[in-house]
């Protein structure tokens, strides 16, 4: 393992003077508390205003400090537009290619916070149930780079039917995305779940934009119209077509093998009775019932090329990782402001720690992977990990310890709790 005998200083002002470029006279001020307040919520691990005041205002009273921050997050005069737009050309400019953009939105359920502004009830996607909360909109970047899985935070949007700006959970998604398209172009492979197989986003997102690629996990009942005219239901027809027996593949990106079962035939799906032409690809892995169904413009002329296909959707699951991270480590949850700006600005700042997270890694992989697996002293080494950003998080905030020592005795606390 390689011995890291020097220190790597953890500090998330660099990223945030990148972020703001407005001319306003109290710039230093507002990227000093920016950037304090995104060490508070990695440090606490919370993005809780009295978390982060005891962390980042140790010796301020704290009640003055948590009406400050409050009042910092609700304030027009902040340039929270242009740092939300900043972050997203930030995230946008690490698109490569053939790298992906993984679409999923979620949400951020308060059943016990009723005086907070905007609440409506959401679907609880983890409980499966429908609770007061608001909806989030988010997008990530995932790319293989020298054997590592990067991801960089893209996107996010917080809103329920409950706010005057809402335009309807298919308007916030095409908002979503074209408000990315307008950074990345055609860059990148577009990964959308099923819950996104609707004729209206066909309409707005899908059938607009001319060579963007993208993968949509089918419906079972969406009908496609065969070259040779006859109209047929994707499920019963690649039911058909899927009667082999299974053979092994090997998948290079996300790495693994397993035996499927593959098929994929062209045909058009009828928008406004406007035909356009798409290519589904169905996969069936040995564990499963039924294949996974596929909805792609991109050509597939062979099994070969249809597996790549179902390769590129299972990268989809990590956005999944992702919004886990921000759920699980940094808490995204435990927003607490009554309103409706301050939590939504707020919610934009635990994206910045992740974005921060993300590009700190990125620069350095080498260097935080063993000083994390040096620092941290897991039974398991980082390089047995996947999805590696809530050990190079603790890593990171392993630091912040060691930087701050006048913060440690509360810190410290919070770690072992």
């Amino acid at each position: 393992m390689l011995k890291v005998n020097y220190k790597i200083h953890i500090s998330a002002q660099a990223l945030v003077e990148r972020l703001f470029q407005t001319s306003s006279k109290r710039k230093r001020y507002y990227i000093r508390t920016i950037s304090q307040i995104c060490e508070g919520i990695l440090g606490a691990r919370s993005p809780l205003l009295s978390d982060i005041a005891r962390i980042v205002f140790p010796n301020m009273d704290l009640s003055s400090a948590i009406r400050g921050l409050s009042r910092l997050l609700s304030k027009a005069q902040v340039p929270w537009d242009d740092l939300r737009e900043e972050m997203l050309a930030v995230a946008a400019a690490e698109l490569r290619e053939d790298d992906f953009i993984a679409f999923d939105p979620g949400d951020i359920t308060k059943p016990r916070a009723r005086k907070m502004e905007g609440l409506h009830k959401v679907h609880d996607g983890s409980e499966d149930t429908c609770e007061y909360g608001f909806e989030v909109f988010s997008a990530e970047v995932i790319s293989y780079r020298c054997g590592r899985v990067l991801h960089f935070p893209i996107y996010q949007a917080v809103s329920t039917a409950g706010c005057e700006d809402y335009l309807s959970q298919n308007g916030e998604i095409a908002f979503a995305v074209h408000a990315i398209l307008s950074h990345v172009n055609n860059r990148g492979i577009w990964l959308f779940d099923r819950a996104h197989d609707r004729s209206i986003l066909f309409k707005k997102i899908f059938f607009i934009k001319t060579g963007m690629r993208w993968i949509l996990r089918a419906n079972e009942n969406r009908v496609l119209e065969l070259e040779n005219g006859r109209k047929v239901k994707i499920f019963d027809h690649a039911n058909e077509l899927l009667k082999g027996a299974f053979k092994e593949y090997q998948i290079t990106a996300p790495q693994r093998s397993g035996y499927l079962k593959t098929c994929n035939f062209a045909g058009k799906l009828l928008v406004d009775n406007k035909p356009i032409e798409v290519t589904i690809v169905a996969a069936q892995d040995v564990r499963n019932e039924g294949p996974v169904l596929l909805i792609t413009p991109l050509k597939v002329v062979s099994d070969e090329m249809a597996i790549k296909i179902f390769s590129h959707y299972l990268t989809r699951w990590g956005k999944e990782e992702g919004y886990r991270f921000e759920k699980s480590f940094l808490n995204l949850e435990k927003i607490r402001t009554h309103k409706l700006e301050a939590t939504r600005n707020l919610a934009l700042l635990v994206q910045l720690v992740y974005l921060w997270v993300a590009i700190t890694y990125r620069s350095a992989p080498t260097i935080l992977e063993a000083y994390a697996d040096q620092a941290l002293k897991h039974e398991t080494s980082i390089d047995s990990v996947s999805y590696r950003y809530y050990r190079v998080a603790q890593a990171m905030r392993h630091q912040l310890f060691e930087q701050y020592p006048q913060r440690a005795k509360y810190l410290m606390s919070l770690s072992a709790a």
